[in-house]
């Protein structure tokens, strides 16, 4: 297995603390922001957002975006570079983070120190947090899904519950039962996200490499030909070669009228794709879209053994 890069630990979150919220990509409704940030304050958080994700909801102003690329870019960086902001917290996922990435200053996005936690589209940047910055990004939910349905729904409550663990808890070691698919054992640092995300990064300088890492995917609104797609690019690149352990996320709305069906994309993976490889590949985690969505610490060391996804390593310091 090959050694994971070394991350940097964060600080535990405090009470009270203040959140910087990041409109990296698509806008949000007013109502589902107002929502999320009514769940922050509840819980005791303070907010800022030196832009607003509503102004262009429903609008093309900036193509599909919250905002210009300048702009997302510069509000983004106003959150890393305050010293007050203690987390920074994506208002949603939708499609537009990805155009901002060469103008992001990694240097200063390192030396501040500061973890992003986003879902989907936004991918993008928690690769690269943890990449270009050495900082344990963390695949989760955002402020206008599991924040704002938290005070109504038990998954979304509990998503946020252990994200708010997992962030303030240095102890919290959470373990997942799982289905599997082919057996084994596998050890190495988390690399979670979105499928088609992780295709999008394909060919460009904003690619990280999978060896000796526990991939976890999850993907939304695509036909299992598309994900079967996505799989065989990621297998052509020599993505998927090197592996500690795959393990598959929630495949939501990816329906089909007719032909094969994301199962069936699950099985040609395992029988056809990966039997060059020996990896273990577990299915079932409650991470992705349109349900539970618990927290995935990129660069924390992992381990896959029989059915059980175990988290050996905290994104946070010692206290």
């Amino acid at each position: 297995m090959m050694a994971s890069p070394s991350i940097q630990k964060l600080r535990p979150l405090s009470n009270g603390a203040l959140i910087g919220l990041v409109s990296a990509g698509g806008p949000s409704s007013k109502e589902r922001y107002e929502l999320g940030v009514k769940e922050l304050e509840r819980r005791g958080f303070r907010v800022i957002a030196p832009l607003d994700p509503t102004e262009f909801y429903a609008r093309y102003d900036h193509g599909f975006a919250s905002g210009s690329i300048a702009r997302r870019t510069s509000a983004l960086m106003e959150l890393v570079e305050n010293p007050e902001v203690e987390l920074l917290l994506s208002v949603r996922g939708a499609y537009g983070s990805l155009d901002i990435l060469p103008n992001l200053d990694f240097e200063k996005i390192k030396r501040a120190g500061k973890t992003l936690v986003a879902l989907s589209d936004i991918t993008a940047l928690l690769v690269n947090f943890l990449r270009l910055a050495q900082i344990p990004s963390i695949h989760g939910p955002s402020l206008a899904s599991a924040f704002a349905d938290s005070a109504t729904s038990s998954d979304d409550r509990e998503s946020v519950d252990r994200l708010l663990q997992m962030l303030q808890d240095p102890s919290y070691r959470p373990e997942h039962a799982l289905q599997v698919v082919r057996e084994g054992s596998g050890r190495g640092p988390i690399l979670a996200g979105n499928l088609t995300m992780f295709q999008c990064l394909l060919g460009t300088p904003w690619d990280i490499d999978y060896s000796g890492h526990i991939l976890v995917l999850e993907e939304v609104g695509e036909s299992p030909y598309r994900i079967h797609r996505a799989f065989t690019q990621l297998k052509l690149a020599g993505k998927l070669n090197k592996l500690s352990g795959l393990v598959i996320g929630r495949f939501a709305r990816c329906e089909t009228k007719q032909g094969p069906a994301v199962e069936d994309v699950l099985q040609m993976l395992k029988d056809e794709m990966l039997r060059d490889t020996n990896f273990p590949i577990l299915k079932g985690l409650e991470m992705g879209h349109w349900g539970k969505n618990l927290p995935m610490p990129l660069g924390c060391q992992a381990e896959i053994s029989g059915n059980t996804l175990r988290l050996l390593e905290s994104p946070l310091g010692a206290v």
